[in-house]
């Protein structure tokens, strides 16, 4: 443990009587409501050049990093920790946000549609209903942008919501139509996806395992290339994919 003063001795930080449940994950505060902000610096890794994509064919590889698909846990000690000091004032709480993005670098910005109105549903829609709800909010002039599938775009039964070829076809016979009925509507699309470990199923290892990057790499790009706009990784769920190391 460790703690913080300020010049005149005030106790500004202390680690021991930091609450977070999960000191390693970002939830910065909100203004002028702490003085200070500690982020753990673990696990910590370096990721390849690839990032979440298979290893490319001849790619240059760093020895020992081969079963977790070039990703770099070599320097991953636990105990580091940046302490952001918030100040009290609106400017020390802004500069201590500018010295956090200088550390962890610019946060890639959202596209214009994701401000905008979002619809999904949990319902076992069928096509022609989808079709049909979609024709109600254009009928009514309401604004949307991306109407959405929630987790009924495959099937669920037999544990195949575990995988990403188990469309639900006898709900939407063609989903490269259904891609194409949307975009000729001027919406994006998603899907709700509770991902399951392949190391859960004993199907290969951990998080960046080659097993696991393979998998989810594969059977999500290929739903891309069919025109989903992108992907919904909803980890509030029974299972989900863990941190590093961890099953």
């Amino acid at each position: 443990s460790f703690s913080v003063f300020a010049p005149n001795s005030t106790l500004i930080y202390n680690s021991s009587a930091d609450l977070s449940e999960a000191p390693n994950l970002l939830h910065w505060p909100s203004p002028l409501s702490s003085r200070a902000y500690a982020l753990v610096d673990f696990p910590r890794f370096v990721p390849p050049p690839w990032g979440a994509a298979p290893i490319p064919s001849g790619a240059k590889v760093t020895p020992g990093t081969e079963k977790t698909n070039g990703y770099d846990f070599s320097n991953n000690v636990a105990g580091d920790a940046y302490v952001f000091l918030l100040g009290p004032s609106l400017s020390s709480y802004y500069a201590a946000r500018s010295e956090f993005i200088a550390l962890a670098g610019q946060c890639p910005l959202l596209p214009d549609f994701a401000y905008g109105t979002w619809f999904t549903y949990w319902h076992q829609y069928t096509e022609a209903e989808a079709k049909d709800d979609i024709s109600r909010w254009e009928s009514g002039k309401l604004p949307i942008d991306v109407w959405a599938l929630d987790m009924n775009w495959r099937q669920t039964s037999l544990h195949h919501d575990r995988y990403y070829n188990y469309p639900a076809t006898n709900l939407f016979t063609n989903f490269s139509e259904w891609f194409s009925f949307l975009e000729s509507h001027g919406l994006r699309t998603y899907f709700n996806d509770h991902p399951y470990p392949v190391a859960s199923r004993n199907a290969g290892g951990l998080q960046t395992s080659a097993e696991e990057v393979a998998f989810r790499w594969s059977g999500i790009s290929e739903w891309l290339g069919r025109g989903l706009t992108y992907w919904w990784f909803d980890h509030n769920w029974k299972f989900s994919i863990p941190p590093p190391f961890v099953n």
